[in-house]
């Protein structure tokens, strides 16, 4: 008795520590138990002050089922969902801004929390989101069932992620859909998206891909690459220039033939992605990848002192010269007077045209190109007016001071110095631009993916990519928020370019009917793709630049792995169907094309770079039917083929010595069968079990396992059963004689 009234009494210690630990940490939360509890925090957070520096718990379910209920119009504190959920919502009505929270403020958090609704505003419905409309806080340990539509920025947990917004770790299911920027997580990045998944299907659909002409808004028309197609969409984000670390997507991304930069991860990237991985199937029209659609370039340029400010510089030099010599000639004739005054009036108009030419910088039209040109002739001209009346103003100085002749003589010695810098003009104008994405180093994080996977089947019309569809600059008509600039506004600048893939893997198919199509990559603009890496099949055979790698480069290739069938009909390559500069790279390809084809290259290209030696320590493995390097012929020491003893020993990886199956069910690996290449698959493993559905692995029956060369990916297809299935006999009306109830796989 004694020991069970010491336990209890220890209990009854803990319990009060606990309790009062509780109330110490949240003494001023309050609570949230009701369903009128909660309406009346959601109006009361219509006052923007109502929440900061408070704190609230739900410590119960909510159900709105059947509620008016429009969104908790602004939270600037901490909302704990104590993992309950809120179900039931149903959000129509016109606006934009809307989700369970329409705007989470900077410092505000909202956490632990499940919803499921429909958020399917009317009127201009931008920023649509499962959990926020607008998110500049922390969103955390969400999750979200339902279904987000918008116009422009949709996403299953927020419309758009703010600068200082942070999602972590959350999760979505359904269906999120928008004409512009439509993310499984959210439509638009800037901040930091962490550790999230997605398994939500997003722009599903021919009627979600479709956009009306009273969708097409003047902000679209100007921020997207097409108004009239649905453009930047993604299974976590529509578009990013913020962060996005660690995530997961599942759910299929994109229609098939419909949408510009579409991904797996984003549909248009600037920012950073690593360590990201896409099991989800993705499809579009142009610009379709596994992890991102299109990578947009980072460029910086500088500005530097042009020939303009020189000039303006030296003339002041010389019009002191002038002011001095005048002072030294007052008391000499009025010729020598004359000429000085002209070369001032000279002077005058010289940097009356400069000045007018700096401040046309500024604001540049198109309309005053004749204006512009005009300064330029006067330049030129009063030029040659001081030149004419320095000839003559040594004439008369011959009986003058020595004073004065020094004087003329500097003049004499600043106009040489004027017409050096003229003759030099193009040094200092104009500018040039340098791709430096070969100098990448780990601290540069922009415009950059990395360390990311995708197993996706991948299907477009044009520049498909197993990571990235293309890196291009975005086509839209305002090239200028792309773009930082340092340094005021010159007639001299020097830009740097760059982008970069890095250590990333491909598995999934890659199919498209045109061109450009890449196990990594469809077309590589610029840029650098290094230690990527392959294995996944390239099914294109009526389409032109198709490569391991890229389709078709004018960037950097180094130290890349490639084990493929690749088909296309022309510019097939095992690293690439055209490139410029490809270095120490790995092909171990089926190749089936008609011409330009090769282990390494279809074709080279010469490319704008300054490289002694762009193509260099390249091999493939050669078979017994020999297809050349670059397009049928085989270069020593830069692009050639190997026997397999003598390929596996100068690779000295695993990739090639073995062949890998693996089995993927809903976006997980089942199984992973590792076998020597040309060994045969002895079984097959079970489709897993999913209730309501039958199951079968794709493509078995066309599947040949007896002799395997290159790895293979296989997904588990499945099919609902039919509740009630009819007799193939009908009677006199048509109607079956036999109805059976129960469940059915489909066959």
């Amino acid at each position: 008795m004694k020991k069970i009234l010491s336990f209890l009494l220890c209990a009854v210690l803990l319990s009060s520590w606990f309790l009062t630990a509780f109330a110490t940490e949240g003494e001023d939360v309050i609570r949230i138990s009701s369903l009128e509890d909660f309406l009346n925090f959601a109006e009361n957070c219509r006052l923007d002050s109502y929440s900061r520096d408070k704190s609230f718990l739900l410590i119960a379910d909510i159900d709105l089922s059947g509620v008016d209920f429009d969104g908790i119009p602004v939270f600037a504190g901490s909302f704990d969902g104590g993992y309950h959920s809120i179900t039931g919502m149903k959000i129509t009505s016109a606006g934009s801004s809307k989700g369970l929270f329409r705007y989470v403020e900077s410092g505000a958090v909202v956490k632990n929390l499940h919803v499921e609704a429909d958020v399917i505003p009317t009127g201009t419905r931008t920023f649509v989101g499962g959990i926020a409309g607008t998110n500049s806080g922390i969103l955390e340990r969400c999750s979200f069932h339902g279904n987000v539509r918008a116009s422009e920025y949709a996403g299953g947990i927020a419309g758009i992620n703010q600068q200082s917004g942070r999602i972590i770790g959350c999760t979505v299911s359904g269906t999120v859909s928008a004409f512009h920027f439509s993310g499984g997580i959210t439509g638009n990045n800037e901040g930091i998206v962490t550790g999230c998944t997605n398994d939500a299907g997003i722009n599903l659909t021919a009627q979600q891909n479709q956009i009306g002409i009273g969708d097409i808004t003047l902000d679209n028309f100007i921020n997207t690459e097409s108004a009239t197609a649905t453009t930047d969409i993604g299974g976590i984000a529509g578009s990013s220039s913020g962060t996005i670390l660690a995530c997961t997507n599942r759910g299929q991304v994109g229609y098939p033939h419909m949408g510009y930069n579409v991904g797996g991860i984003v549909g248009l990237q600037s920012g950073y992605v690593a360590d990201c991985q896409n099991y989800g199937k993705i499809c579009g029209r142009k610009e379709v990848g596994g992890i991102a659609g299109q990578q947009e370039p980072q460029v910086i340029i500088r500005y530097d002192t042009d020939t303009l400010q020189i000039l303006k510089v030296q003339f002041a030099v010389l019009s002191d010269l002038i002011d001095k010599a005048a002072a030294n000639g007052d008391a000499n004739t009025a010729t020598i007077r004359n000429l000085i005054h002209n070369i001032e009036k000279h002077i005058a108009k010289v940097e009356e045209s400069i000045a007018y030419l700096q401040k046309a910088l500024e604001e540049p039209k198109f309309e005053d190109l004749q204006s512009y040109a005009d300064a330029l002739t006067d330049i030129r001209t009063a030029l040659e007016g001081i030149e004419t009346c320095l000839g003559k103003l040594w004439d008369a100085v011959g009986d003058t001071t020595a004073d004065l002749e020094q004087d003329v003589a500097a003049i004499t010695e600043q106009m040489a110095v004027i017409e050096e810098i003229l003759n030099n003009a193009d040094s200092h104008l104009g500018g040039q631009m340098f791709d430096i994405s070969d100098q990448d180093t780990p601290e540069d994080l922009v415009s950059k993916i990395e360390n990311c996977v995708n197993y996706g089947p991948i299907g477009a019309d044009l520049n498909a990519g197993g990571i990235v569809g293309a890196i291009v600059f975005e086509n839209d008509l305002d090239p200028e928020e792309d773009i930082s600039i340092v340094g005021d506004t010159t007639l001299n600048a020097v830009g740097n370019i760059r982008s970069v893939i890095l250590m990333c893997r491909n598995s999934g198919e890659v199919t498209a009917k045109n061109q450009r199509i890449g196990g990594i990559v469809g077309w590589l603009s610029l840029g650098l793709v290094k230690d990527c890496t392959h294995t996944g099949k390239l099914n294109n055979p009526t389409a032109h630049h198709v490569g391991g790698i890229a389709g078709e480069s004018l960037g950097f290739i180094r130290g890349c792995k490639v084990k493929s069938v690749i088909s296309g009909d022309g510019y097939v390559g095992g690293i690439a169907g055209s490139g410029t500069i490809v270095s120490d790279c790995f092909a171990m390809v089926e190749l089936l094309g008609n011409e330009f084809q090769g282990g390494i290259l279809g074709q080279a290209q010469e490319g704008y770079h300054e490289i002694e030696a762009p193509i260099t320590g390249n091999f493939y493995l050669q078979f017994e039917d020999d297809f050349g390097a670059i397009d049928g012929i085989s270069y020593a020491g830069k692009a050639q083929g190997l026997h397999q003893d003598a390929f596996f020993a100068q690779d000295g990886s695993n990739l090639f010595d073995k062949v890998t199956i693996r089995f993927i069910a809903d976006g997980e690996v089942v199984q992973e069968v590792v076998l020597e290449p040309g060994s045969a698959l002895q079984e097959l493993p079970n489709v897993p079990e999913k209730d309501g559905y039958s199951g079968q692995w794709q493509d078995i029956d066309v599947l040949n396992f007896d002799r395997i060369f290159f790895d293979l990916q296989i997904h588990a297809e499945y099919v609902s059963y039919a509740s009630v299935i009819r007799a193939d006999l009908s009677d006199e009306k048509g109607r079956p004689i036999l109805l059976l109830q129960g469940d059915f796989g489909l066959s």
